[in-house]
């Protein structure tokens, strides 16, 4: 007969009958196997069977990481993996995000400041009292910005102010309209303000 299958191990058989002749009369059947097999040996080898196919699907997901921002709002993200199982015999990948977030660390940031040195005094134009003494002004420039990144700093100038005598000694103040008395020529104007009291603790 032909092989038993077209690749691999197989076989072929022939086979025969005990009718040359037949036994008759009491006589004795024929001695040997009626079949005879042989192996294929010219065949190639049989391809791997092909597996079914295995859809992927997710695993857990990881632990949060960092928040990308320590105040004003801020996300952090965690990530998960196609791999309970793996997709396997062109099965299907896993569906939808490999990775989920939350908004995180939404408190407001606190105001980061800081200052500037002072400009030189200024005298002021038109700033002569009738007394012979003038107007001086000088200036610095305060940052400050509700966030945590210093490099978004807004900027705001300060201004002083301060009255000097003829005689060179100046007294200050931060508020320029309350030199106006001054600047008009009047007595109020040499009154001044007195010297500045020590710091307050930071806001």
């Amino acid at each position: 007969s032909a092989c038993s299958q077209t690749c691999g191990m197989a076989v072929k058989t022939r086979r025969r009958t005990c009718g040359n002749p037949k036994p008759a009369h009491g006589g004795r059947v024929c001695v040997g196997p009626d079949r005879a097999e042989i192996y294929c040996s010219h065949l190639p080898p049989c391809p791997a069977p092909k597996q079914p196919p295995i859809d992927g699907g997710w695993g857990p997901y990881g632990d949060f990481g960092e928040c990308s921002a320590v105040c004003g709002g801020g996300f952090r993200i965690r990530r998960r993996k196609c791999d309970n199982p793996v997709p396997q015999n062109g099965g299907m990948d896993c569906s939808g995000c490999h990775f989920d977030y939350e908004v995180c660390n939404t408190q407001p940031c606190p105001d980061v400041r800081k200052a500037g040195t002072w400009t030189p005094w200024l005298t002021v134009a038109n700033g002569t009292m009738a007394s012979g003494g003038y107007v001086e002004k000088r200036y610095r420039f305060t940052c400050k910005a509700p966030i945590a990144d210093s490099a978004l700093l807004k900027i705001t100038p300060k201004e002083e102010v301060r009255v000097c005598q003829p005689d060179g000694s100046c007294q200050r103040s931060v508020d320029p309209n309350a030199l106006a008395p001054g600047l008009a020529g009047g007595e109020e104007g040499e009154d001044g303000w007195s010297e500045w009291s020590s710091w307050s603790p930071c806001s």
